[in-house]
Protein backbone atom coordinates (compact mmCIF):
# COMPACT_ATOMS: atom_id res chain seq x y z
CA UNK A 1 0.00 0.00 0.00
CA UNK A 2 1.32 3.42 -1.13
CA UNK A 3 1.21 6.43 1.46
CA UNK A 4 0.81 9.97 0.87
CA UNK A 5 3.93 11.96 0.33
CA UNK A 6 4.84 14.02 3.32
CA UNK A 7 6.71 17.29 2.53
CA UNK A 8 10.14 17.21 4.00
CA UNK A 9 10.12 21.20 4.44
CA UNK A 10 7.56 20.36 7.16
CA UNK A 11 9.76 17.17 8.42
CA UNK A 12 12.76 19.28 9.20
CA UNK A 13 10.85 22.22 10.28
CA UNK A 14 9.29 20.53 12.99
CA UNK A 15 12.66 19.24 14.13
CA UNK A 16 13.87 22.72 14.45
CA UNK A 17 10.72 24.27 15.94
CA UNK A 18 11.01 21.05 18.25
CA UNK A 19 14.67 21.69 19.01
CA UNK A 20 13.84 25.31 20.07
CA UNK A 21 11.12 24.43 22.03
CA UNK A 22 13.39 21.84 24.21
CA UNK A 23 15.27 24.42 25.20
CA UNK A 24 12.56 25.53 26.88
CA UNK A 25 11.45 22.35 28.03
CA UNK A 26 7.49 22.70 26.69
CA UNK A 27 7.77 20.29 23.39
CA UNK A 28 8.27 17.24 22.51
CA UNK A 29 9.85 15.82 20.29
CA UNK A 30 8.27 13.43 17.33
CA UNK A 31 9.61 10.02 18.78
CA UNK A 32 8.15 11.23 22.49
CA UNK A 33 4.88 12.66 21.24
CA UNK A 34 4.33 9.20 18.85
CA UNK A 35 5.82 6.58 21.25
CA UNK A 36 8.16 5.34 18.27
CA UNK A 37 11.74 5.64 17.58
CA UNK A 38 11.16 8.17 14.17
CA UNK A 39 13.60 7.57 11.74
CA UNK A 40 14.50 4.35 13.33
CA UNK A 41 15.01 0.92 11.70
CA UNK A 42 11.84 -0.41 10.40
CA UNK A 43 10.08 2.25 11.80
CA UNK A 44 7.69 4.77 9.74
CA UNK A 45 5.28 7.07 11.22
CA UNK A 46 2.06 7.49 9.33
CA UNK A 47 0.86 10.46 7.44
CA UNK A 48 -2.00 10.30 10.38
CA UNK A 49 0.64 10.48 13.14
CA UNK A 50 2.73 13.27 11.81
CA UNK A 51 -0.49 15.39 10.87
CA UNK A 52 -1.16 14.78 14.58
CA UNK A 53 2.30 15.86 15.72
CA UNK A 54 2.22 18.94 13.66
CA UNK A 55 -1.65 19.83 14.56
CA UNK A 56 0.09 19.01 17.93
CA UNK A 57 3.11 21.33 17.93
CA UNK A 58 0.94 24.62 16.07
CA UNK A 59 -0.84 24.49 19.33
CA UNK A 60 2.26 24.76 21.74
CA UNK A 61 4.57 27.00 19.69
CA UNK A 62 4.49 30.35 18.33
CA UNK A 63 6.75 29.90 15.58
CA UNK A 64 4.55 27.52 13.39
CA UNK A 65 2.06 27.74 12.00
CA UNK A 66 0.30 24.72 9.82
CA UNK A 67 -2.10 25.27 6.99
CA UNK A 68 -4.05 22.88 5.18
CA UNK A 69 -3.49 23.81 1.62
CA UNK A 70 -5.38 20.78 -0.11
CA UNK A 71 -6.21 17.03 -0.07
CA UNK A 72 -4.17 14.52 -1.18
CA UNK A 73 -5.46 11.88 -3.22
CA UNK A 74 -6.49 9.70 -0.57
CA UNK A 75 -8.59 12.73 0.57
CA UNK A 76 -6.02 13.52 3.83
CA UNK A 77 -5.71 16.82 4.34
CA UNK A 78 -2.08 17.99 2.73
CA UNK A 79 -0.65 20.22 5.05
CA UNK A 80 2.03 22.91 4.86
CA UNK A 81 4.22 24.21 8.06
CA UNK A 82 5.53 27.22 8.14
CA UNK A 83 8.84 27.63 10.82
CA UNK A 84 9.99 31.37 11.12
CA UNK A 85 10.43 33.54 14.43
CA UNK A 86 7.43 34.62 16.20
CA UNK A 87 7.44 37.92 15.11
CA UNK A 88 7.69 36.88 11.03
CA UNK A 89 4.15 34.63 12.26
CA UNK A 90 2.61 37.80 12.80
CA UNK A 91 3.83 39.29 9.21
CA UNK A 92 3.12 36.14 7.24
CA UNK A 93 0.04 37.85 4.50
CA UNK A 94 2.18 40.49 4.01
CA UNK A 95 5.67 38.70 3.19
CA UNK A 96 3.27 36.19 0.78
CA UNK A 97 1.92 39.64 -0.63
CA UNK A 98 5.17 40.71 -1.55
CA UNK A 99 6.70 37.35 -2.86
CA UNK A 100 3.61 36.94 -4.92
CA UNK A 101 3.82 40.46 -6.36
CA UNK A 102 7.78 39.61 -7.20
CA UNK A 103 7.20 36.34 -9.18
CA UNK A 104 6.39 37.69 -12.54
CA UNK A 105 9.34 40.31 -13.29
CA UNK A 106 7.16 41.55 -16.01
CA UNK A 107 4.89 42.91 -13.31
CA UNK A 108 7.21 44.92 -11.31
CA UNK A 109 9.58 47.89 -12.29
CA UNK A 110 13.11 47.45 -11.31
CA UNK A 111 12.82 49.89 -8.34
CA UNK A 112 9.48 48.23 -7.66
CA UNK A 113 11.13 45.33 -6.78
CA UNK A 114 14.67 46.75 -4.85
CA UNK A 115 12.18 48.17 -2.56
CA UNK A 116 9.68 44.98 -2.14
CA UNK A 117 12.70 42.79 -2.03
CA UNK A 118 14.67 45.39 1.30
CA UNK A 119 10.66 44.91 3.03
CA UNK A 120 9.91 41.19 1.98
CA UNK A 121 12.14 37.58 3.48
CA UNK A 122 13.23 35.24 1.65
CA UNK A 123 11.08 31.79 1.82
CA UNK A 124 12.41 28.93 1.20
CA UNK A 125 10.43 25.38 0.83
CA UNK A 126 11.97 22.02 1.05
CA UNK A 127 10.46 18.74 0.21
CA UNK A 128 11.44 15.25 -0.01
CA UNK A 129 10.02 12.02 -1.64
CA UNK A 130 8.32 13.65 -4.53
CA UNK A 131 7.44 9.77 -5.40
CA UNK A 132 4.80 7.57 -3.24
CA UNK A 133 7.25 5.62 -2.90
CA UNK A 134 9.61 7.91 -1.10
CA UNK A 135 8.34 7.58 2.43
CA UNK A 136 11.31 6.98 4.30
CA UNK A 137 13.68 9.81 3.77
CA UNK A 138 11.78 12.38 5.24
CA UNK A 139 11.87 10.59 8.20
CA UNK A 140 15.40 10.28 8.92
CA UNK A 141 17.41 11.83 11.70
Amino acid sequence: MRRPFVPLFAIVGLALASLAAQREGTIPTPSQFLGINVGGDGVLATYDQIARYWTAIDALSDRITVEELGQTTLGKPYLAAVITSPENQKRLEEYRAINNHLYDPRKTSDSEARGLIARGKTIVAIQMGIHSDEIGAPQRQ
